[in-house]
């Protein structure tokens, strides 16, 4: 009974099917801080062709101003956005205004994807989290 449920398992684990098609995992993840003086920022995600899943997980907390991001693919064309305002003029109120932006794209364009980030006069603090999934042969 022993021997035969090892066989099964290394059978299953070393499959041709699962030798040739793994997957696998690739995150990046970015955090950047946002002053009034902040230019327009770009974060490029390079989607290679064996890319099979693409997702981002964008979250922006501002104190003040206005933030825009703006997701482009290759071949330049907008995919998303958001944006984010926090319009707050009283010095003694204090609030902070949250966004978050989602997005799965199943076998992305392959090249460079953009994430760019516009403050207008903004305080804030946004995190970029990118999941890729990668065929392997």
């Amino acid at each position: 009974m022993y021997k035969s449920t090892i066989t099964i398992i290394c059978l299953i684990i070393f499959s041709p099917a699962n030798l040739l098609f793994s997957q696998e995992n690739n995150n990046i993840l970015k955090h950047i801080n946002i002053s009034e003086q902040s230019k327009i920022e770009k974060v490029n995600v390079d989607i290679l062709e064996e890319t099979i899943h693409f997702s981002f997980s964008i979250s922006c907390n501002t104190r003040a101003g206005v933030v825009k991001v703006e997701i482009y693919n290759p071949k330049g064309e907008k995919v998303d956005n958001i944006t984010v305002k926090n319009l707050i003029k009283k010095a003694s109120l204090v609030e902070n205004v949250n966004g978050q932006l989602n997005k799965k794209i199943k076998y992305p364009d392959k090249g460079i994807w953009v994430i760019k980030i516009i403050p207008n006069n903004s305080i804030a603090s946004i995190s970029i989290s990118c999941n890729l999934k990668n065929e392997s042969k």
